[in-house]
């Protein structure tokens, strides 16, 4: 949440009024579903049931936030790491 509150104090903080900002990890945060569920698996101890099916026509392969407006125009990016958020 830190990460999130300081996006908006930036934005209050600044000049600008009207803005659409993404506020997410960015190409250096990205991490695929499995590496999710690893990581999970790791820090619970649980070992979830997986199973896999066939792509969907809606089905995003890859999503990476692009966060260079927030950056450019709020001086803002994350700095909570994937494990600590």
């Amino acid at each position: 949440m830190e990460d999130l509150t300081n996006a908006f104090d930036n934005f209050l903080n600044s000049k600008l009024r009207h803005e659409v900002f993404n506020i997410g990890g960015g190409p250096k945060n990205t991490l695929s579903l499995l590496e999710l569920l690893e990581m999970l698996k790791w820090m619970s101890g649980a070992n979830p049931k997986v199973s896999f099916a066939g792509w969907r026509p809606a089905d995003q392969k890859v999503y990476i936030s692009n966060i260079n407006k927030a950056k450019a125009l709020l001086s803002w990016e994350p700095k909570t790491s994937l494990k600590m958020g």
